[in-house]
This record gives C-alpha cells, structure tokens and sequence, in this order.
C-alpha cells in the first residue's frame, strides 16, 4: 500500500505533461537526437512566445537523462531563450527530475544558429524580421 503515496507524490512532483500525453510536431531530426513542439500550447504575449519542447536525444547523458519536456520562452524581438521548466526522464522513460524557475527568474541566452534553432524560432514567432 505504501506504493501509491509514493507514486502519487512522484507524479505530481512532474510541472509539465508526461510526454505521451501530447500530440507533438516534430521540427528537428539531427544526428544527436530529435525535437518537437506541442503546437496546442503556443502562445503569444506581446514579443514572447511560451510553448512546449519534448527533446529526445539518441543517447543518455552521464546523469541518466534521455528525454526532456520543456516549458519555454522565446523573446521574438531580441531572438533570445529561457527555460521556465523542464522535467527530465531517463531512457527507460522513468521520472527523474523537475526543475522550475519563475518568470521573473528566467536567464535569457541568445537564440542559437543551427538549422533546429532557425526551425524553432520560424515555427514559433513567423518570418524572422528584415
């Protein structure tokens, strides 16, 4: 009996869906693994774009990671990412991990140069401006 506690804590200890629980596009195949939004949750606020990533790589990382759903910010207009929550799961598709960071708190980067970065920012904010 002790099981479903624990089960039930492990799953709502999970910020974002289980990563069946979504209808993804896929936009990225690269050679170290693929990557798809969850069009049903894009939106838009003003310069930002908040959405869905599931990012599965063709190998698991040193701390077990495999498959990662993301919750995600683009700011359009400065081309930049943050990370608002991600939660990790290994390649056995377990649970390992959820990270969040409040909106305030996102760490913005610059918007990488690689084809997925391009088809990303295309998908998700339109025609790059000239």
């Amino acid at each position: 009996m002790t099981i479903i506690p624990i089960l039930a804590a492990a799953l709502a200890a999970q910020a974002l869906p289980a990563p069946g629980a979504v209808r993804w596009e896929e936009f990225a195949v690269e050679s170290d693994g693929r990557t798809a939004i969850d069009p049903a949750s894009l939106t838009r606020e003003g310069d930002f774009a908040r959405f869905l990533v599931r990012t599965e790589n063709s190998f698991t990382h040193a701390n077990g990671v495999r498959l990662l759903i993301m919750r995600v910010l683009i700011d359009c207009r400065q081309r930049r990412m943050g990370l608002e929550a991600a939660d990790a799961y290994g390649a056995n598709g377990g649970f390992i991990e959820t990270r969040q960071v409040p909106r305030a708190q996102v760490a913005f980067e610059p918007l990488g140069t690689t084809d997925a970065h391009a088809a990303l920012y295309r998908r998700v904010c339109g025609a790059p401006a000239a």
